[in-house]
C-alpha cells in the first residue's frame, strides 16, 4: 500500500522539482487526469432483506458499486464476507459485477453460535486502500448454540465515523482539508455534529454534517498528538488518522470556473533545483 501511495505521488508530482517552463500548466492538467483514471476510488453498498437472521437461513443481498471514475467501472468481481467476534471469517463469497451490480446469497450454517456478526464487502482494487473504505455492517444472528464471545446487541455503536484526509494523510504542521461520513447501523447517512479533541484533553475544533453524513472541516495537527472525535449526544468516539511527521498535502479546489491545485509540505528542499510547493489554475 506505502508502495503504491509512493509511486502516485512521484508520477503526479515528478514534474514540480523540474518543471520550469511554459507548458507547466497544461503538465498538470494531464497528470490530473491521468491519475483521476489510473487511481478510481470505489465505494460499495450493500442492501439485505434483514439486519436479523437464524442459524440455518439465507441473507439475501444486492451489491451496488460506484467509482469516482465516471469512464470505466474498474471491477469485474466483489466480495462478500461473514465475519465473527472473533475478527474470523466464517464465509467467504466471490461474486461476478455486471455493471456494477450484484445480487446473491449466503447460506448460514445450521451449527453457527448465535451472536453478532459483520457482514463485509470489498472488491480486489479497494484491497489496496485502507479496510476503513469496505462495506461493513452489524448483524444478529440466532442459534441454539452459545457463543462465549457473545456481544450484547446494546454494545453495537448507534453509528460509525470514516475519515477521508484530502491528500490521503494528515502531516505535522500543515492544514488539512478532512472530510468524513457518519452513518447509522443500517448503512445510511446520518446527521450529527461533534468535537474534535487531542490527546490532551484540549478542544481543537467543532464539526457537523453538511448533506445524509456527509461533511469536512479543516484542522493543522501537531506533533506527537493524537487527534479523537466525540459526537454531540453520543458515547462514540472515533481516532482521526496517524499524523505523519512529514510529507506532501495535496488540496483540489474548483473555484469561480477554474481548477485550483495547492501542495503544501514540510520536507526539506535543501539540494533540490527548484521548489516542490506551487500553486496551479486550470479552467474547467
Amino acid at each position: 500500500m506505502k508502495t503504491i501511495k509512493l509511486v502516485l505521488m512521484l508520477y503526479l508530482f515528478s514534474f514540480t522539482v523540474f518543471g520550469k517552463n511554459d507548458s507547466l500548466f497544461h503538465t498538470v492538467s494531464q497528470r490530473f487526469d491521468k491519475y483521476q483514471l489510473l487511481v478510481p476510488i470505489e465505494k460499495i453498498y450493500v442492501h439485505q432483506d434483514r439486519t436479523q437472521y437464524a442459524a440455518g437461513e439465507k441473507i439475501w443481498f444486492k451489491v451496488y458499486l460506484s467509482s469516482s471514475n465516471d469512464k470505466q467501472a474498474s471491477s469485474k468481481v466483489v466480495y462478500v464476507e461473514l465475519i465473527d467476534g472473533k475478527n474470523q471469517r466464517v464465509i467467504v463469497s466471490k461474486w461476478k459485477l455486471v455493471n456494477g451490480l450484484a445480487s446473491g446469497s449466503i447460506q448460514l450454517p445450521d451449527t453457527l453460535p448465535r451472536g453478532l456478526y459483520q457482514l463485509r464487502s470489498y472488491t480486489q482494487w479497494m484491497q489496496n486502500f485502507d479496510q476503513e473504505g469496505f462495506f461493513k455492517r452489524e448483524i444478529r444472528i440466532t442459534s441454539q448454540y452459545v457463543d462465549s464471545l457473545e456481544t450484547e446487541l446494546d454494545s453495537v455503536p448507534p453509528c460509525q465515523i470514516t475519515f477521508f484526509p484530502e491528500g490521503g494523510n494528515l502531516i505535522t504542521g500543515i492544514p488539512s482539508k478532512v472530510a468524513f461520513l457518519i452513518t447509522d447501523q443500517q448503512g445510511k447517512g446520518l446527521d450529527a455534529s461533534g468535537v474534535i479533541m487531542d490527546s490532551e484533553g484540549n478542544e481543537v475544533r467543532r464539526f457537523q454534517t453538511i448533506h445524509q453524513g456527509h461533511g469536512f472541516f479543516y484542522f493543522q495537527p501537531d506533533s506527537g498528538k493524537r487527534y479523537t472525535a466525540y459526537l454531540d449526544g453520543l458515547t462514540l468516539s472515533k481516532d482521526l488518522p496517524h499524523v505523519n511527521l512529514n510529507g506532501i498535502v495535496l488540496e483540489a479546489k474548483k473555484l469561480n470556473g477554474k481548477l485550483r491545485i495547492t501542495l503544501r509540505h514540510n520536507i526539506d528542499t535543501k539540494g533540490f533545483q527548484s521548489p516542490i510547493h506551487y500553486r496551479f489554475i486550470r479552467r474547467a
